[in-house]
């Protein structure tokens, strides 16, 4: 049944039905669980606390590795020395050239069996090729550049208040309930509830009691009588302030200070984990592979210079990793806002309980996570970068590739030196079947 919470403390004190009203808050618990149990569930939800705020500044912190986008064009840099990067260039330019000019004989044999048809893209190919080859130091730096300001811009230097957010309505303070007469609209409006949010979260009200020294301090008679009574299983008040002869309070029955929903906040706080550590994830995979990319382009450009559409390819996958780097931030901006304002409507409605509060932000941080991973998968749609691969298909693809180079240099062993006057009518019609061959496999 859905507890209204209409019924505010009357000056007259507590009633029955004052009790069962507010039962959901008012349940008190023997004074070991509260003191015991309560301090390790709040160091459980505590740790959680600290560990949500590192990973939401190791993600702002992750930006300044941007810079490892141009490693293979800063040949001062010490990675770039103590690994030898340079050599690893040399190795792609090397091997580039031996495949070029495998592919230019393939062009040429091309266009000597078509009589000129095909293979004279070549020139273009080249132009290409080796005017975005020139141009890539420049490209990498100024767009990485454009990316690393606009992400500091977006990202800000503002910590996300989501967890405090969640901490402070999966929680409610029995001291300022009962200060506002239980009256839960005049409490959610008090700002000195939460006013310094730190404070409230680490410090040891969650396992204090409300018979505590201070705790009562302000309240009037009425007020204080609340914490001093509860519903028996006759329906009638009983008082819980005597003390046992041998155990003392140990095991009297107690009011927590904070009545507090632990469930909600520590899931709470796994889920915004989980989702901020994702993207840490996905940026530094984004950056790893578009410096890879930049460095392994002097070979794949050169492997298909007579054509061009190679680096034209590689080159917009950098620009899709770039792309991905600026919308990522947008993206968990976003998916604070969604969070943010989910959590201000919910603390709007009016009657709700701790449970109705805690299936709902936990359903909404859910599904701003759901939203944000299928946000990442769209940016890879829209640039045409994907974040997998298939490594079967990959090894297909190698051993075509083999096999065409291998059928190429065999047919151009056999033909360069002798001159178009040599190549006979059966040659020349097997070279026409090899050209019909060849986009199938180059594709």
């Amino acid at each position: 049944m859905l507890q209204t919470l209409t019924q505010t403390l009357s000056v007259n004190g507590t009633t029955p039905d004052f009790y069962s009203e507010w039962s959901q808050y008012l349940s008190p618990l023997p004074h070991i669980f509260l003191t015991l149990i309560m301090l390790f569930m709040h160091s459980i939800a505590l740790i959680l606390y600290y560990i949500a705020y590192t990973v939401y500044e190791v993600y702002q912190d992750s930006f300044k590795l941007l810079d490892f986008m141009n490693i293979f064009f800063e040949p001062k840099n010490a990675v770039y020395t103590d690994w030898s990067l340079s050599n690893i260039l040399k190795d792609f330019l090397y091997l580039g050239f031996v495949i070029f000019g495998i592919m230019m004989l393939v062009r040429r044999i091309k266009y000597t069996a078509t009589s000129g048809r095909k293979g004279r893209e070549w020139p273009k190919g080249i132009t290409i090729t080796v005017a975005v080859i020139s141009a890539l130091p420049m490209i990498i730096g100024l767009m990485s550049n454009i990316g690393t300001a606009m992400v500091g811009d977006m990202s800000g230097t503002d910590q996300p208040q989501i967890i405090t957010q969640l901490w402070k309505g999966n929680l409610t303070d029995l001291k300022y309930l009962a200060k506002h007469n239980f009256d839960m609209t005049k409490y959610k409006l008090d700002k000195n509830v939460f006013a310094d949010a730190n404070a409230k979260i680490t410090g040891s009200d969650y396992h204090s009691v409300m018979s505590d020294a201070g705790y009562t301090d302000g309240l009037n008679g009425a007020q204080k009588s609340v914490f001093t009574k509860k519903i028996g299983g006759n329906g009638k008040m009983i008082d819980i302030t005597g003390d046992s002869l041998v155990l003392g309070k140990t095991i009297t029955d107690e009011y927590p200070v904070m009545k507090t929903n632990w469930l909600g906040i520590i899931g709470g706080e796994i889920v915004f984990i989980i989702v901020v550590a994702e993207a840490i994830v996905r940026l530094l995979s984004s950056v790893y592979k578009m410096a890879f990319m930049a460095g392994s382009i002097v070979y794949f450009g050169l492997r298909d210079g007579t054509q061009g559409k190679r680096v034209m390819q590689i080159f917009g996958m950098i620009e899709g990793q770039i792309t991905g780097i600026v919308m990522m931030p947008i993206s968990l901006i976003f998916f604070f806002a969604w969070v943010e304002f989910a959590f201000n409507t919910i603390k709007t409605i009016p009657n709700l309980g701790m449970w109705p509060f805690t299936i709902l932000s936990i359903a909404a941080l859910l599904a701003g996570g759901k939203g944000l991973a299928g946000g990442f998968e769209m940016i890879e749609q829209w640039t045409g970068v994907r974040s997998g691969h298939n490594p079967v298909a990959s090894m297909i693809l190698a051993n075509q590739a083999a096999h065409m180079i291998g059928g190429a240099s065999k047919a151009a062993k056999k033909n360069i030196g002798k001159g178009l006057s040599a190549i006979s009518p059966k040659q020349k019609k097997k070279n026409r079947e090899l050209v019909r061959r060849l986009p199938t496999q180059v594709a």
